[in-house]
């Protein structure tokens, strides 16, 4: 069994974003990346809610976001944000993308065996995206 790793979930990229950031390595701040990412998190939420996905289920992922990306963007609200962090963000999410297409060869595997589901169309909102349309991957 294939197991997702963390290097294919951009949330966690931007977090290590945010840890460099909060330690002075990156001076580009990714709180518009977490606001935007809140974004998506109710999104997939009501998403999860309307395919019937279990309570257990949802209420992780909820946790699991709150942990990574609202108290994050908690601690650096009142930090001001521009166009360069914008544009780091899209150049991180460049090498995501470049990244993904690498491991696409897993890609595959890996989204079957993450999800027990019988069609890409019950993967959470985001992953399903990722599987149409930046990797085309059929069932």
């Amino acid at each position: 069994m294939y197991m997702i790793t963390p290097d294919l979930i951009f949330s966690y990229w931007i977090f290590i974003w945010y840890i460099l950031y909060i330690l002075n390595l990156i001076h580009y701040s990714p709180k518009i990346f977490f606001i935007i990412s809140i974004f998506f998190i109710i999104i997939t939420t009501i998403y999860m809610i309307y395919k019937n996905f279990s309570i257990k289920i949802i209420v992780t992922y909820i946790i699991i976001n709150f942990i990574i990306k609202v108290i994050p963007l908690y601690t650096i609200k009142n930090d001001k944000y521009n166009i360069n962090d914008f544009l780091f963000g899209i150049f991180l999410f460049i090498l995501y993308i470049i990244w993904v297409f690498y491991r696409k060869k897993n890609i595959n595997k890996i989204l079957k065996n993450m999800f027990p589901f019988n069609s890409n169309k019950e993967l959470p909102i985001g992953l399903y995206l990722v599987n149409k349309y930046i990797l085309n991957i059929k069932n």
